[in-house]
């Protein structure tokens, strides 16, 4: 292994999951301190990634890439081919936060009120009565507060981010909402799409983006049909729809693509 490989990886060690203008800044500055003559260019990144993911492989392990679900960007995440909710955050978390962690992803993609209204995200009231693990008893032993301590937490390792918009207004009482990070939803894809799966629930309604088939929490659902399309997939969408000129949903044929409703956090 090159010196430079193992600079880059020993990156991703340190930031798991970075976004494609983020890695090739520190992929520049590595190339730069090994030859000040022969700066990186964007050609080079694929190469390394795919000879890094070699390197990984004998590991279990593999530099995933995924694109953000609003801007499209390319997210690269540093990740355990076998990872659940209980075993990757476990090396880092204790026990009852991973057990939140596990529960919150129940929550948001096994809960059909919460699909149904495709909020995929949870705010410290529901996290404390429907994801927090209970007592044998069967009793909620934590607070509210305590929750919230413990959400941040988890945005703070990078497993949640925290809704842009603050605090919602009435429907929630004003919490913050919360929802599954880029790193979460790369590392954590095969256990949550079986999670999915394991509802029951059609395949055309499962949280799944109609133009790239990866989950979805957050871009335009059709009012008409319900179909969902992450915001970056917007206009692959609407190549592949079939509505022609009209612009018109490609399953229902009804609503026009421009008139999708925005659904997010």
């Amino acid at each position: 292994m090159s010196n430079l490989m193992r600079a880059f990886l020993q990156t991703f060690l340190l930031h798991p999951s970075m976004p494609e203008s983020e890695v090739m800044a520190h992929l520049s500055r590595l190339a730069l301190a090994k030859n000040p003559d022969k700066p990186a260019s964007p050609s080079d990144l694929d190469p390394i990634i795919a000879a890094a993911n070699t390197t990984l492989a004998d590991l279990e392990l593999e530099i995933v890439v995924t694109r953000d679900q609003r801007t499209g960007e390319r997210i690269f995440t540093y990740a355990n081919l076998h990872s659940t909710p209980s075993t990757r955050p476990a090396t880092a978390l204790p026990a009852t936060d991973v057990a939140l962690f596990r529960g919150i992803i129940d929550f948001i993609f096994t809960n059909a009120e919460k699909m149904g209204r495709n909020e995929f995200w949870i705010t410290p009231r529901e996290a404390t009565s429907d994801a927090y693990p209970r007592d044998p008893q069967n009793r909620v032993v934590v607070s509210r507060v305590q929750v919230l301590e413990k959400l941040n937490t988890l945005v703070a390792y990078g497993w949640l981010v925290k809704s842009d918009g603050g605090r919602d207004s009435d429907d929630d009482g004003g919490e913050e909402r919360f929802g599954l990070s880029n790193r979460a939803l790369a590392e954590l894809a095969p256990f949550i799409k079986d999670r999915i799966a394991s509802t029951g629930a059609p395949e055309a309604s499962r949280p799944l983006c109609a133009a790239c088939h990866e989950i979805f929490t957050l871009g335009v659902v059709c009012t008409g049909c319900g179909i969902r399309v992450h915001t970056s997939c917007v206009a692959r969408y609407q190549s592949i729809a079939g509505g022609g000129d009209s612009g018109l949903c490609g399953n229902c044929q009804v609503v026009p693509i421009a008139d999708f409703a925005e659904v997010g956090f």
